[in-house]
């Protein structure tokens, strides 16, 4: 077992009260590009997050699995009758590629199969890391809207670490298939804002990727429309929002233009 901290160099970012990440690296190793990738991502990461208002330090463990199939013997051991931790009818096999698991109360992010490609496994890491990351932002207060939380969890899957830099891969088929949706009317935008766990769920159950795509596609329009500190403000409306509030009232509230012009909009198309 490895215990790492990171310290955060937030350059992009004049105002940090974030000071650093600590991840303790379990199960099989990871090799040392690929931690050098994860330790680079998760000072980006983290100096955003501070950016919507997350404080102090953050602490999580990283258990990595080559085999999908020792991952999920695992998780069955801790958790032996959580649906969310048993093979599903397509990882029989054990042939369904990589999979990835954001476990709250362990504070513990569980990659499975990593012998399926490590770029794969990199891009899942930084998913399930957002997870922790937007946890923790929300701690203590009403939870992260789940659109907010796959959203973030995917642009940050999205991202790579380059010799130039960070740089994003959103695909771009996403965003055509998105635009088409919603222009055609298959997407309620209103009603997807609102979505429960168990609903975005289903929805993944029977579309797909949609799900995921429509909460990256509504994140990189928030992102590229509002400053940082705007980004802030909105998630503390959203922290501070009743039970019975709606979030796609909020937003619509929020947003310059209410949720008209996020759907139909030049922003939903100015991204794609």
């Amino acid at each position: 077992m490895k215990i790492l901290i990171l310290s955060i160099l937030l350059f992009f970012i004049p105002t940090v009260s974030f000071s650093q990440v600590r991840i303790t690296y379990t199960g099989d190793p990871l090799p040392k590009k690929a931690v050098e990738k994860i330790e680079s991502m998760m000072g980006y990461m983290g100096g955003y997050y501070s950016a919507l208002g997350l404080n102090g330090s953050i602490d999580v463990e990283l258990k990595v699995f080559k085999s999908k199939k020792e991952g999920y013997r695992y998780m069955r051991s801790l958790y032996p009758g959580d649906q969310r931790y048993i093979e599903q009818p397509h990882d029989k096999t054990m042939g369904g590629g990589i999979g990835g698991v954001y476990m709250p109360a362990r504070k513990m992010a569980v990659v499975l199969g990593m012998e399926h490609g490590t770029d794969a496994a990199i891009s899942l890491i930084y998913h399930e890391m957002s997870h922790h990351f937007t946890g923790m932002l929300f701690s203590g207060s009403m939870f992260a809207p789940v659109w907010l939380n796959e959203g973030l969890a995917e642009h940050f899957g999205a991202l790579r670490v380059k010799k130039s830099g960070v740089v994003s891969e959103f695909p771009h088929a996403d965003r055509g298939k998105v635009k088409t949706m919603i222009m055609l009317g298959d997407l309620n935008l209103s009603k997807f804002l609102d979505f429960t766990q168990k609903e975005f769920s289903q929805m993944h159950r029977n579309e797909g990727q949609t799900c995921y795509s429509l909460a990256h596609v509504i994140v990189a329009v928030l992102m590229e429309n509002l400053a940082t500190d705007r980004m802030g403000e909105l998630v503390v409306v959203l922290k501070k929002r009743k039970r019975d509030d709606k979030v796609s009232s909020l937003l619509d509230s929020f947003y310059p233009g209410g949720l008209q012009s996020l759907e139909k909009g030049d922003t939903i198309h100015k991204i794609v």
